[in-house]
Order: C-alpha cells, then sequence, then structure tokens
C-alpha cells in the first residue's frame, strides 16, 4: 500500500479550512492546517507535506509570501493556489506562475481533487525520472 500524501491547508476563513480539511482527509490524504503564512511555515518542517494549498489573501503573511518563503528554502516544493482572484489580474502573477495548479473560488470539489492530484503525480514523475 502506497503511503498517503500529506497536505497542508492554508486558509484564513476558519469554516473554508476545516470543510477542506475534512473533504482532503475524506480522500484519503493527510491533512494538516495553517490560518495563515505565518503559522503555516513551521509546519513545513514538523509535518513536510507533499502540497501545499494555500489562499492568497491572508492577514501576516499572505499567500504571496508565503509562496516566495516555501520557494526560497524548497524550490521543488509543490504548492496549489486557490483565491477568489482572477489568475490574470493578480498583483504579482509571476510569484503564482511557478505553482502546480490554480482553483478559483468559491471551489469546485471536483477540480480541486484533478489539480491536487495532477500536481502529486506530477512530482512523482519528476522524482522517478
Amino acid at each position: 500500500m502506497l503511503p498517503r500524501s500529506r497536505i497542508l491547508v492554508v486558509e484564513d476563513e476558519e469554516n473554508a479550512r476545516d470543510a477542506l480539511a475534512e473533504f482532503l482527509s475524506y480522500r484519503g490524504y493527510l491533512v494538516e492546517t495553517a490560518a495563515n503564512g505565518l503559522k503555516a511555515l513551521p509546519k513545513l518542517g514538523e509535518f513536510s507535506p507533499d502540497l501545499i494549498l494555500t489562499d492568497l489573501q491572508m492577514p501576516g503573511l499572505d499567500g504571496f509570501g508565503l509562496i516566495r518563503k516555501v520557494y526560497e528554502q524548497d524550490p521543488e516544493r509543490v504548492i496549489v493556489v486557490m483565491s477568489s482572484l482572477d489568475r490574470r489580474k493578480l498583483s504579482d502573477p509571476q510569484v503564482c506562475a511557478r505553482t502546480a495548479g490554480y482553483v478559483t473560488k468559491p471551489i469546485d470539489l471536483d477540480v480541486l481533487i484533478q489539480v491536487i492530484e495532477r500536481a502529486i503525480a506530477g512530482t512523482t514523475h519528476r522524482h522517478l525520472s
């Protein structure tokens, strides 16, 4: 049996964060959560997620700042962005250009799972080749 992938959900809205964690856990993923980028950073080492699912607009360290810090530490880390912002109108589109996926809010859970599975499968193929 393959080990389950680990996902860190970074979302400031508690109800959305809890719902995503429950949904992903039900789908078989090991899930940790954080309310913003500052709370997510220590979990990178403690939880060692295979994928980070992050919102962009959060108090404290927002998603853009989190993505920059994560890629400074580990340029290969897999990140999927979720946001109500239109991807073409982002204030810093280059930050999100390196991410493995982008899901628009309100989130279609079927689309989210497809994006996550593709992102995780892509990292598996990268590490096998």
